[in-house]
C-alpha cells in the first residue's frame, strides 16, 4: 500500500498515561478549522490563567470513528494537558477533567492536513484485522500549522473500556 504520508511509527498497541485534561467541548461533524478554533480559545485561557499546559495539544472524538448519531449530534473535546495539580478556574466552555489511562491502538505520521483519513484508515484496517473493536478516537497534534498544513500527529484509538464522555 502507497502511504499518502510519512509513517512515524507503525500501528501498534501502547497505553496512555492518564493526564489532568483542560478542554472546549465542540460539537458536530470533524472540521479542521473548528479544532484549531477550539485548541487556541483553549491555549489562550489557560495562558490567560497563568497555567502551563504540560503537553501538545489533545482531541478526544468520542463519536468517531464509528457511530450511529447524525454528525450534528457529535461531540469532542480539544484542549490541552495540564499538570495534575493544576487549578484551571472556571470560564464559560472551560472544562477540566482527569482523562484515564487506557490501552489504545496507535501510529504517528507526518503529513498535510488532507492527509489524516489515510492514516485513520490505516490504524482501523490494522485494529479490524485483529479483530478489536475501537473505541473513541484521539489525537496528539505534534505539529500543526494550519498556515502551511503540515501535521504531525499521533492518532490513537481506545481498545475496550476507558474513556466517558463527562
Amino acid at each position: 500500500m502507497e502511504l499518502e504520508f510519512e509513517l512515524l511509527e507503525r500501528p501498534h498497541v501502547t497505553r496512555l498515561a492518564s493526564f489532568r485534561f483542560a478542554h472546549h467541548r465542540v460539537r458536530g461533524p470533524y472540521q479542521p478549522w473548528q479544532r484549531a478554533q477550539a485548541l487556541d480559545a483553549v491555549a489562550d485561557a489557560l495562558e490567560r490563567a497563568e497555567i502551563d499546559r504540560a503537553g501538545p495539544a489533545f482531541g478526544i472524538y468520542y463519536d468517531l470513528p464509528y457511530s450511529d448519531k447524525e454528525a450534528d449530534a457529535w461531540h469532542a473535546d480539544l484542549g490541552h494537558p495540564v499538570a495534575p495539580d493544576a487549578r484551571v478556574p472556571t470560564r464559560p466552555g472551560l472544562r477540566v477533567r482527569d482523562v484515564p489511562s487506557v490501552e489504545v491502538a496507535a501510529l504517528r505520521y507526518r503529513g498535510d492536513l488532507s492527509s489524516f483519513p489515510s492514516a485513520l484508515r490505516l490504524l482501523l484496517e490494522w485494529t479490524e484485522e485483529r479483530g478489536t473493536e475501537p473505541g473513541p478516537l484521539m489525537e496528539r497534534f505534534h505539529v500543526s500549522d494550519a498556515l502551511t498544513g503540515a501535521e504531525e500527529r499521533d492518532v490513537f484509538l481506545a481498545l475496550g473500556p476507558g474513556i466517558d464522555r463527562e
